[in-house]
């Protein structure tokens, strides 16, 4: 049965482009309706990632459909193409279950590095999870927030959510569902890359509208 489910899933992901955005913004109840068939786990282990840079994740199929299909976010992905390079180092912030974890660290390659910062303890084991699948030793994982300064935060998340999308500081992407809170440690990158010895030529940072204090903390590196 996993046979099939795999090889369903890359018959959907190898769809053109448009087509897959299509089906997914018309489709989508149907999508997961298959899917969900193929097998009834809410995660599972899958393939994911864009055309021509396909991977091993464990996912839910209902928050991260977009990943199976290898439709999520088009335009990071092609950046990310663009200026990455083999021996590149790079900072993932907000780097949640790791589809862009895992993407950076193919296109730098074994001698470049991937430096991935995931506050939510639940997101950061599938995020540890995710890049042993990978069989990947050059991530670096830190399970830490990132900000202005160091010290700690609290962090809000829907609890109806499986594996979080939107852990806010300001709980105002976190949705109508039952709110939980989480303490996470803070630290700058500024002060990360001092400690690290690593220089990033790439920062993509994806947290939930506190981008702002994050670039805030790393002046002195840009």
């Amino acid at each position: 049965r996993a046979t099939l489910r795999d090889w369903a899933v890359e018959c959907l992901a190898l769809q053109p482009a448009q087509l897959k955005q299509w089906e997914y913004r018309h489709l989508h109840r149907y999508l997961l309706a298959g899917l969900f068939r193929l097998e009834k786990d809410r995660v599972v282990v899958t393939g994911a990632g864009p055309a021509g840079q396909r991977y091993r994740m464990r996912l839910s199929w209902q928050g991260h459909t977009e990943c199976v299909l290898g439709i999520y976010e088009p335009n990071v992905i092609r950046a990310l193409q663009q200026y990455l390079r083999p021996g590149d180092i790079c900072f993932d912030v907000g780097s949640h279950v790791g589809y862009m974890t895992i993407l950076m660290a193919h296109l730098v390659g074994p001698s470049g590095r991937v430096a991935a910062f995931e506050p939510v303890p639940e997101t950061f084991e599938a995020l540890r999870e995710n890049v042993r699948l990978n069989g990947l030793e050059n991530v670096q994982m830190e399970c830490t927030a990132v900000g202005e300064q160091e010290g700690t935060i609290c962090l809000f998340c829907d609890s109806t959510q499986e594996l979080s999308w939107t852990p806010s500081v300001a709980a105002y992407s976190a949705g109508g569902g039952d709110l939980k809170r989480i303490s996470a440690p803070v630290l700058t990158l500024d002060d990360y890359a001092r400690t690290s010895g690593l220089l990033p030529a790439v920062v993509k940072i994806d947290v939930e509208g506190a981008e702002l204090a994050v670039l805030r903390g790393v002046r002195r590196v840009l």
